[in-house]
């Protein structure tokens, strides 16, 4: 009866085990996620400061063939990478406004911050 016990005993703390190495897998998992958005947003942030600089000075810092747009075309010489994110910005001119978007992005997550310049009128 003890040996029975004993087994049952043994059972439940394997599956309490268990349970808490999967539930702190998932923990770890939830954190990097979490990082991972913390940094594409700020990458995000950083190339539309970059964009913007390079349309108030009227120069192309990043050399990528125009000011205002952050290149991600995947040549070194060009891309922007903040830390493990990468970065870019697109500029279009809509109604007579200059749109940017910078677009951040760190392991699976991706952020995006849209500016509209006006050019008054």
């Amino acid at each position: 009866m003890a040996t029975v016990a004993l087994l049952i005993v043994l059972s439940i703390l394997g599956v309490m085990t268990v349970g808490l190495v999967t539930t702190g897998g998932r923990d770890r998992q939830l954190s990097v996620q979490r990082l991972d958005t913390v940094r594409a947003f700020y990458a995000a942030e950083g190339a539309m400061n970059m964009a913007m600089r390079e349309l108030m000075l009227g120069d192309d810092i990043d050399a990528d063939g125009g000011a205002g747009s952050v290149s991600d075309d995947g040549d070194p010489q060009t891309d922007v990478v903040l830390g493990t994110a990468r970065l870019r910005v697109e500029i279009d001119d809509i109604g007579g406004n200059t749109v940017l978007t910078a677009i951040g992005r760190a392991g699976d997550a991706e952020r995006r911050i849209e500016a509209v310049l006006s050019h008054g009128g």
